[in-house]
């Protein structure tokens, strides 16, 4: 099921499909039976635009929150929700000299409701490094079906690229960070249960920054 932000302000029309940003993820090793959760808050820009127009959309605040369970010291079991619904997978994890290296693979479904559904069904990979003093960068590939109401499905590909730091504070750890969702759509979008909405054939881009305080169980 989707998992709405609290009261979002939506500048323009609503026609971009939410997206989760994977905010609250991080690589770091857990060991076997230790849980760490996490919960984020941001803020999102994104824009679409085509030969006829172009629409915009402000979302505030945008919730995720993302709970990992350690399997063994390279690898975890972790489960993610957001705007676009709930994302399970799992986190490999590998030393490579001063740097950490990560990769999160995922699946995921979400439900939007509105005059007609939206189900969102999406596959992601996504390559993390973590410096030694906590900094992190994150580039991903996620490929989205969108099924709207009766009509055909929609495919998109999002390549993601993020970063930010990390910032321990007694028991919990916080992660400002940032980054820039780009999507080139090859095929119309005409079929969003909203009337009057021209067919867009993209593309489209955002921006997000959040912070994320995570806090986990002792080995």
């Amino acid at each position: 099921m989707r998992l709405k932000a609290l009261i979002p302000i939506l500048l323009a029309t609503a026609c971009v499909v939410p997206r989760n940003y994977g905010m609250g993820v991080n690589m770091q090793a857990l060991a076997p039976g230790q849980v760490e959760a996490a919960v984020a808050g941001g803020a999102s820009y994104s824009t679409r635009t085509n030969d006829q127009c172009c629409q915009t959309q402000l979302a505030f605040p945008v919730m995720e929150a993302n709970v990992a369970v350690g399997m063994s010291p390279s690898w975890s079991f972790n489960l993610h929700g957001g705007p676009a619904g709930v994302e399970p997978g799992f986190r490999f994890r590998a030393k490579a000299g001063p740097v950490d290296l990560g990769l999160l693979l995922d699946t995921g479904a979400g439900l939007l409701n509105g005059e007609g559904n939206t189900v969102i069904g999406s596959l992601g990979g996504t390559l993390y490094v973590a410096g030694e003093h906590g900094t992190f960068l994150a580039v991903g590939d996620v490929v989205r079906v969108l099924f709207v109401g009766s009509a055909n499905p929609i495919a998109e590909d999002d390549l993601v690229l993020s970063g930010g730091f990390a910032v321990p504070v007694g028991p919990v750890t916080l992660r400002p960070g940032a980054g820039f969702v780009w999507n080139a759509l090859s095929a119309p979008v005409n079929s969003f249960p909203e009337p009057n909405v021209p067919p867009f054939v993209g593309p489209i881009w955002e921006v997000f920054a959040g912070l994320s305080i995570s806090i986990r169980t002792s080995p």
